[in-house]
C-alpha cells in the first residue's frame, strides 16, 4: 500500500521502546501498510538537535513528527503524548492509527502545482491531435 519509512527514535534503556515498536507494528499490520519499522538510538545533544527529537519515543512518518509539540525543544528526555486519562509514554493508538493512514494516502494534486516543463510543452505539443470521427474533424 505505501513505501513509507517509519523510523522509532529513542533514548537508550527507555522504557516505553519495546511498547512503542509494538504499537507501531500493530497498527501497521491493522492497515495492511508494509513498512519496515526502523529504531534510531540518540545518545547525544548533538544528535536531537539534528534529528529534532523531542524525547523518547519519537516516532517520524517519512521524517515527519505526526505529533508536534509547539515550543518543546529537542532534548534527550523522556516524552509524554497527550492521553484520554492524561499524559502517556506512547502516541494514543487512534492518533498513531490516524497520522499512519494520513500519510499512506498517495497525493494526487487536484490542479497542477506549477507551469509545465519546457519537455512537457514540447511533447504535449508533439502529439497527434484527436480526431472526432462522429463529425468528421
Amino acid at each position: 500500500m505505501s513505501n513509507m519509512k517509519v523510523e522509532l527514535l529513542v533514548v537508550p534503556g527507555c522504557r516505553h521502546t519495546d511498547p512503542a515498536y509494538a504499537l507501531l507494528q500493530q497498527v501497521l499490520a491493522d492497515l495492511r501498510v508494509g513498512a519496515a519499522v526502523s529504531t534510531v538510538t540518540v545518545s547525544t545533544a548533538e544528535q536531537a538537535q539534528q534529528l529534532r527529537f523531542l524525547g523518547s519515543p519519537t516516532i517520524l512518518i517519512d521524517g515527519v513528527d505526526p505529533f508536534p509539540q509547539p515550543g518543546q525543544r529537542p532534548a534527550l528526555a523522556c516524552r509524554l503524548y497527550p492521553g484520554v486519562d492524561g499524559p502517556a509514554g506512547l502516541p494514543a493508538r487512534a492518533a498513531l492509527s490516524s497520522a499512519l493512514t494520513r500519510a499512506a494516502q498517495p497525493s494526487f494534486p487536484a490542479v497542477p502545482t506549477s507551469a509545465p516543463s519546457q519537455e512537457q510543452r514540447q511533447r504535449s505539443e508533439a502529439a497527434p491531435a484527436i480526431t472526432d470521427i462522429t463529425s468528421g474533424r
